[in-house]
Formats: C-alpha cells, sequence, structure tokens
C-alpha cells in the first residue's frame, strides 16, 4: 500500500530481527532499514527513490513495487 510519498510494508510477524532491503532492477540496494522483533509493519520512503520498479525483502519474504513518476 501507498500513500504517494511512503510505501507501507505488511509482513508476518518474526521471532528474529531482520533487514528489510529494497532492490531495484539490476539487484542493487536501494534502501535498507531495520525490523524489529514482533513488527508486522514497516514505512518506506518510496518518495527518495527513483522511478522504477523494485523488490522489497525481508527474510524469505518478497514483494515487488513500482515507484510512478513524479
Amino acid at each position: 500500500m501507498s500513500d504517494g510519498t511512503n510505501e507501507i510494508f505488511s509482513f508476518n510477524s518474526s521471532t528474529t530481527a531482520k533487514y528489510l532491503n529494497i532492490f531495484n532492477l539490476l539487484g542493487t540496494i536501494a534502501f535498507s532499514t531495520y525490523v524489529v522483533t514482533e513488527e508486522t509493519w514497516t514505512q518506506v520512503p518510496i518518495a527518495s527513490l527513483p522511478p522504477g520498479c523494485y523488490f522489497a525483502r525481508l527474510g524469505d519474504q518478497v514483494a515487488k513495487f513500482v515507484v510512478p513518476p513524479r
């Protein structure tokens, strides 16, 4: 879900803290944030990302999203 400036990711809670990594199509990490144990959602500031397709990865969970042109 997106509110225009942030992409909101919802995921299964975990017993171990992990990093949420955002990758561009070339596989380069465009953004990374630490997600604490038991948290079930986090926001990513997509306004700082260039327009394009991205993949978000948290552990074994992966989601695809698009940052639209501004």
